[in-house]
C-alpha cells in the first residue's frame, strides 16, 4: 500500500467507518478501564505518533482509536489495542493482545518488512521487557560464567568495531575450555584474572547475560593511568549503551592494552590456556610468570581455539563447537559464523532467508497460483514473517482477515469455508452468507445489524419487510 493522505484516511475507514471529523485530541483521549477505573497507559500511543505515525493526521487518529498499550507477557513485549470499530464498541475486555510485529503491520499496513522489523527493534528497545542491571567483577569465575552464560534474546543491534553483536563473540563458548596443567577445567578468558582486568557486564532479571567488555584497569601503579576497555558486546542497542555509559563514568578510553597483565594457566600438553584478545597487538610475551600484551611477543593470540600454542596458520577454530579444523580444507558459514563441516551438516536450512542456520526450522506452508506448497523456516523467519492458523503456520502475505480481525487461510476461502459479502467487502465464515431478493450476497451478522427487518423466505432469501418507515439501509449507504 502506497503511503499518502488518501490511502491514511482509506485505511483509517476500513478499520473504523463510524469515526468522526473531530480533532484527534477530542476522541476519547486516555480511555478508562471500568474495571479498575485506571486511563489506559498512552506510553506506546505516544511513542507510535512520534515515531510511526508522524505523517498524516489520519495516522495519528487511527493510533488514539486503536489506543495500543504496551503489556510484558513471560518476559516478551506483546501489545494490546482495538483492531475495528466492533471492537471498541465492546469495551476494554474486547481489546486484542498481539506480538509487535503483527500489530504494527496491522495499523501500518504501508512498512515494508525492514520498516516493520526496525520499529519492532525500536519499540522492544526503548519500550522493553527486560530490567537490566549492570555488574563489575575481577574474578575468574565470573569471567567465565559472563562468557558462557545463557545470553537473552538476540535484538539485531547495530554493530561497528567497537559496538558488536554478542552473538557473534568467538569466545563465548564452553567447548573451547582445556584442561590445565593439574588436569582442571579452564576457560580462557579465566586469564584476564590477573587482577588488572574488570569485567563490565549487564544482566537482566532472570540472570541471563545482554552485554559484557572487558577493561584493562592497569596495575595501580600510575595515578594518571586510564583504563583501556575492549569491544562491548550486546543483545541490543540499550544492553551496550548502560555499559558505554558506565565505561564513560570512570574515564575509560580507547587504546591498546600494551603492557597489560594475564594469568599463566598451562595446558596439560604445553602452551598457554588463554583468550582471542580483540585488541590490536594480538601478542603475548611469556615473562616467566605472566603473559604480558607485547607488539613483538612471540604469543599469538589472534586465534579463537583457548589455546595458545603456534599451530599452522591455517588452522582455526570452530565458532560454535570450537574444534580445530584446517581452514583450508573445510569450513562454511552458518549464522555469520566460521564452523567446521560437521557443524555444518547439524544445521538448517531457511528457505525464507536462504542461509544455513542453528536455529529451529519448521514447516510454513505458502501460497503460490492456487497451490498450498511448503517451506521450512527458521524461529527469526516464523516470528517476523508468519501466522499460526488452526495448528499451521502461513506465510503472513498469504493471508486474509475475516470481518473480526482473525487470520484465515487462502485454503480456507479456496474450499469455501467463507465467502466476500458485497455490502462491506470483508470475509465471513460461509455458515453466515445470505441471499437477499435484490441477489446481494451478504452476512447475516450485517442483516442483523441493520437499520430495517429482514426476513427470510421458504426459498432461503431474505426480504427487507421493512413497512412505516423509509430509513436508509446499507445497500443505500453503499450506493
Amino acid at each position: 500500500m502506497e503511503r499518502n493522505e488518501a490511502t491514511a484516511k482509506q485505511h483509517l475507514l476500513k478499520l473504523f467507518p463510524d469515526y468522526t471529523s473531530r480533532a484527534v485530541s477530542e476522541y476519547d483521549s486516555n480511555p478508562v478501564n471500568p474495571e479498575t477505573g485506571n486511563r489506559l497507559s498512552k506510553r506506546l500511543v505516544e511513542w507510535l505518533k512520534d515515531e510511526v505515525g508522524n505523517w498524516y493526521s489520519y495516522e495519528r487518529f487511527l493510533i488514539n482509536l486503536a489506543w495500543p498499550n504496551v503489556e510484558t507477557v513471560e518476559s516478551r513485549l506483546m501489545i494490546k489495542m482495538w483492531l475495528n470499530q466492533d471492537d471498541r464498541n465492546k469495551g476494554v475486555s474486547a481489546r486484542r493482545l498481539m506480538k509487535p510485529g503483527k500489530a504494527l503491520k496491522h495499523l501500518f499496513p504501508f512498512l515494508s518488512d525492514s520498516r516493520l522489523e526496525y520499529f519492532v527493534d525500536r519499540l522492544r528497545l526503548e519500550l522493553g521487557e527486560r530490567a537490566y542491571t549492570l555488574k563489575t567483577s575481577k574474578d575468574a569465575d565470573i569471567f567465565r560464567d559472563v562468557y558462557t552464560g545463557t545470553q537473552c534474546k538476540m535484538e539485531n543491534p547495530a554493530t561497528t568495531n567497537m559496538r558488536k553483536s554478542l552473538a557473534n563473540s568467538c569466545m563465548r563458548y564452553d567447548s573451547i575450555m582445556h584442561h590445565d596443567s593439574n588436569g582442571a577445567l579452564r576457560h580462557p578468558v579465566e586469564a584476564y584474572a590477573s587482577g588488572e582486568f574488570e569485567i563490565v557486564y549487564i544482566t537482566d532479571n532472570k540472570g541471563h547475560i545482554a552485554g559484557r567488555c572487558v577493561v584493562w584497569m592497569g596495575d595501580g601503579s600510575c595515578d594518571t593511568f586510564k583504563p583501556v576497555y575492549a569491544p562491548i558486546y550486546g543483545v541490543c542497542e540499550r544492553s551496550m549503551d548502560m555499559i558505554q555509559s558506565h565505561l564513560d563514568s570512570i574515564g575509560a578510553i580507547e587504546s591498546d592494552w600494551i603492557g597489560a597483565a594475564l594469568d599463566v594457566i598451562e595446558h596439560k600438553h604445553g602452551g598457554f590456556i588463554a583468550p582471542y584478545l580483540d585488541l590490536s597487538p594480538q601478542c603475548l610475551d611469556y615473562n616467566g610468570s605472566q603473559l604480558v600484551v607485547d607488539n613483538y611477543g612471540d604469543i599469538d593470540a589472534s586465534n579463537y581455539s583457548g589455546l595458545l600454542n603456534g599451530e599452522p596458520q591455517s588452522m582455526c577454530d570452530c565458532d560454535n563447537c570450537g574444534a580445530r579444523y584446517d581452514a583450508e580444507e573445510e569450513g562454511s558459514f552458518v549464522d555469520d559464523m566460521h564452523v567446521c563441516d560437521s557443524c555444518y551438516e547439524d544445521s538448517n536450512y531457511c528457505e525464507y532467508y536462504d542461509e544455513r542456520t542453528f536455529q529451529g526450522c519448521v514447516t510454513v506452508y505458502v501460497w503460490h497460483n492456487g497451490r498450498k506448497l511448503f517451506e521450512t523456516w527458521s524461529e527469526h523467519a516464523i516470528d517476523n514473517h508468519a501466522e499460526r492458523v488452526d495448528g499451521e503456520y502461513w506465510r503472513i502475505d498469504d493471508l486474509y482477515q475475516d470481518y473480526a480481525g482473525d487470520y484465515i487461510t487462502p485454503e480456507q476461502v479456496d474450499n469455501g469455508e467463507y465467502f466476500v459479502s458485497e455490502w462491506d467487502n470483508e470475509f465471513y465464515p460461509s455458515e453466515l452468507m445470505c441471499e437477499t431478493d435484490s441477489g446481494e450476497i451478504v452476512s447475516k451478522i450485517e442483516l442483523d445489524d441493520d437499520k430495517v427487518i429482514w426476513e427470510q423466505d421458504s426459498r432461503g432469501i431474505w426480504h427487507n419487510v421493512q413497512l412505516d418507515l423509509d430509513l436508509p439501509t446499507k445497500q443505500d449507504e453503499a450506493a
